[in-house]
């Protein structure tokens, strides 16, 4: 049953409740004096006592979450939804983050009528901008599934336009607008919500607060600053000197000079050689250094 339909079995439902009650009130009423005389007022005493008495009991079931999953699309959402890893750990990490997703997931599903899976796919745009923040604070084990969507969704806007791709390594941003967002695929936006699940997941068991986390910890700063060199050398040799400037500084002339598709197909280069490192490695480069992951640079 839709979304739709529950709202109107809902208004059905409180609709007729009290004329239901009141049937069975005057039946009850019956049965229990069908061999006396009773007076008006006597009548309409014992029928104001039965219907209260059902009326209670049907406002009382109404309210059991079996009575509630039938009829009340909102609370039969909200389990469905909490069901949902994602929606879960995005409770979980905080109030204020879980409100703002369901204010735009809520209505997509009844009022528009949408799968909660397209509807999910809806708060992609603000759920990235939060994600795009939290991510200085994530250990290389919550990170690399980010690293990966992002990586992979620059693949997918490449070959649906190069100059999609061009706009999101030229503005970091972009990648939470919905006119990037709203074609991905479906494999891409099912790696989306549980790379975003993991980021979550990781928040809300505090470790990003600063405690001890050797798990997942990622490389030194010298480490990653000897792999990026290496890379940026196997950027020059695939492609020239030129570019792998234009790849650090994308206010220079150099990066100018490039043309939006081959801006992509070596910044595309860049990020998959950086995510072939070690998990450990390849987080701090994308982190630190992968341009569309964050603001700092080596």
């Amino acid at each position: 049953m839709n979304a739709q339909a529950m709202l109107h079995s809902l208004e059905l439902y409180m609709l007729f409740l009290p004329c239901v009650c009141a049937a069975l009130a005057a039946l009850m009423v019956w049965v229990t004096n069908r061999h006396d005389v009773l007076e008006d007022r006597q009548l309409v005493a014992y029928f104001m006592v039965f219907w209260l008495i059902f009326l209670g009991l049907a406002l009382g079931f109404s309210r059991t979450h079996t009575a509630r999953m039938r009829i009340d699309p909102v609370y039969k959402l909200q389990n469905e939804l909490e069901a949902q890893p994602l929606f879960a750990a995005v409770k979980k990490y905080g109030a204020s983050e879980f409100e703002d997703f369901a204010r735009i997931v809520l209505p997509e599903v009844l009022v528009q009528h949408k799968s909660i899976s397209e509807a999910i796919a809806k708060a992609r745009p603000m759920l990235t901008k939060k994600v795009q923040y939290q991510a200085q604070f994530l250990n290389a084990n919550s990170y690399m599934p980010w690293a990966n969507v992002v990586v992979d969704s620059l693949y997918e806007l490449q070959k649906r336009d190069p100059q999609l791709c061009y706009q999101v390594i030229s503005q970091p941003e972009m990648l939470a607008s919905e006119a990037i967002v709203a074609n991905f695929s479906e494999a891409n936006h099912a790696a989306f919500q549980n790379a975003v699940q993991q980021v979550y997941s990781y928040m809300a068991s505090g470790k990003s607060s600063g405690a001890p986390d050797s798990v997942g910890e990622i490389a030194s700063h010298s480490t990653l600053v000897t792999e990026y060199r290496a890379i940026g050398q196997s950027v020059e040799e695939r492609f020239d000197a030129s570019m792998a400037y234009a790849l650090d500084h994308k206010d220079s002339e150099q990066w100018r000079q490039q043309t939006p598709a081959m801006l992509c197909k070596a910044k595309l280069f860049q990020l998959e050689s950086m995510r072939a490192r070690p998990a450990h490695i390849a987080a701090g480069l994308l982190r630190s250094a992968g341009g569309i992951y964050s603001v700092n640079t080596f």
